[in-house]
């Protein structure tokens, strides 16, 4: 069994881009069609797709200055000093620390 999963909608550019990176790569994955129509759009959404996006309480979307100010917010908290040199090395992100 694949240890990812691609949910995949019809029409949409952006899992086409992520398929053909997976498939460039090598990378196993299935793929799972989520149901579309131009009246409802994705519908049902799947548990995870729901589960993972962060605007799924919202009604409405915000107003752009509320937007930004949230993020200059979170930018404001993040501590760079957090994250270590090994998640950052197993990401694919910079040589490890030689001692």
């Amino acid at each position: 069994m694949p240890e990812r999963i691609l949910y995949v909608g019809p029409l949409s550019l952006f899992s086409r881009k992520v398929e053909i990176a997976l498939r460039e790569k090598g990378l196993g994955y299935e793929r799972v069609l989520v149901p579309f129509t131009q009246e409802v759009g994705y519908q049902p959404k799947h548990p995870v797709v729901a589960r993972s996006n962060p605007l799924r309480f919202m009604k409405e979307a915000p107003e752009l200055e509320d937007l930004i100010k949230t993020i200059r917010g979170k930018v404001e908290r993040f501590n760079v000093d957090k994250i270590k040199q090994e998640d950052i090395v197993a990401s694919g992100g910079g040589a490890p620390d030689e001692d």
